[in-house]
C-alpha cells in the first residue's frame, strides 16, 4: 500500500467519542434477545472516550503509519463530547469486551487479508 508523507485531520483532535467494535455489539444483541423481559430500549456503548488524536494516534500505530497527523484547525471539531447513556446496560451487568486498539487491530488484519484495496481498483 502507498504511503502518504501527512494525513490530515478535520479540527483539533480533541473532541472525544465512543468506539464500539462490531463482535460486542452482536454478542450485547444476543445477550439482549434472551435477557430483556420488559422490551425496553437499551444503549449499547463502549464506555470509553477517546480523542479523535488517540484515535489517529492508535490507528497509525496499528497500521505502521510513518507519516505526520496533521490536524487542521481551521476546519470545525463537532460537539466536545458524545456520550451515550448506557445506565440500562451497566444495570443489567452489560460489558464490551474489546478494547479499541484490538478492535482496530482485527478490522485491520480484516482489511488485509481480504485484500480490500486492490478488489476496489477498477
Amino acid at each position: 500500500m502507498e504511503t502518504l508523507p501527512e494525513v490530515k485531520i478535520w479540527g483539533s483532535g480533541l473532541p472525544k467519542r465512543e468506539f464500539l467494535f462490531v463482535d460486542d455489539l452482536v454478542e450485547a444483541c444476543l445477550f439482549l434477545l434472551d435477557y430483556d423481559e420488559d422490551y425496553s430500549p437499551v444503549i449499547i456503548g463502549s464506555q470509553e472516550e477517546v480523542s479523535i488524536r488517540e484515535l489517529a494516534e492508535m490507528m497509525s500505530e496499528v497500521r505502521g503509519y510513518k507519516g505526520r497527523l496533521a490536524f487542521d484547525t481551521s476546519k470545525p471539531d463537532g460537539m466536545p463530547l458524545k456520550k451515550v447513556d448506557t445506565s440500562k446496560m451497566d444495570a443489567i451487568s452489560l460489558k464490551v469486551r474489546t478494547p479499541l486498539k484490538e478492535g482496530l487491530q482485527k478490522v485491520y488484519c480484516w482489511f488485509l487479508t481480504n485484500n480490500i484495496s486492490k478488489n476496489n481498483k477498477s
